[in-house]
């Protein structure tokens, strides 16, 4: 075999390990998203009545969870300063979906993202999850934009 030769096997053989750790750290990634994800489901819930407030857009959103047989069976806004349009947007449809999936892992509504990441926040300061609210990230601008 020639020195050329020699070198094409060696990078063949260096590419090949290459493919397989990849294939390995693919398999690792997969893992790792579905323990992320398991950790913002419900798990040994203890039944009874938990309050939590989250950050809303205009405020401080309270709510109280039911707790039943270990599941999240009712979610009630005890109050909120959000603008009525935007949050009746995302009352029903995050609260339907945050007891439907027993999770807070569960999508924001268009057109209500802040008033949605309040809900979930508030939830999951009422069960004691872990949550970062986007909305402490947020710059909140009144209207749509700013003047020039």
């Amino acid at each position: 075999m020639t020195d050329n030769e020699n070198l094409q096997n060696i990078n063949t053989d260096n590419n090949n390990s290459l493919i397989n750790n990849q294939n390995i750290l693919d398999k690792n990634d997969n893992s790792t998203s579905s323990n992320t994800n398991s950790n913002n489901s419900f798990s040994n819930l203890i039944d009874g009545t938990y309050e939590g407030t989250g950050q809303g857009r205009n405020g401080d959103i309270s709510v109280s969870v039911v707790v039943k047989l270990g599941k999240v069976s009712s979610i009630t806004i005890e109050s909120s300063k959000e603008d009525e349009q935007f949050f009746d947007k995302a009352k029903s449809t995050v609260i339907n979906e945050i007891i439907s999936e027993q999770s807070i892992d569960v999508q924001i509504v268009s057109g209500a993202t802040m008033s949605s990441n309040g809900i979930i926040d508030a939830v999951s300061n009422a069960l004691g999850i872990s949550y970062v609210n986007p909305n402490s990230t947020i710059t909140k601008n009144k209207g749509h934009g700013r003047m020039r």
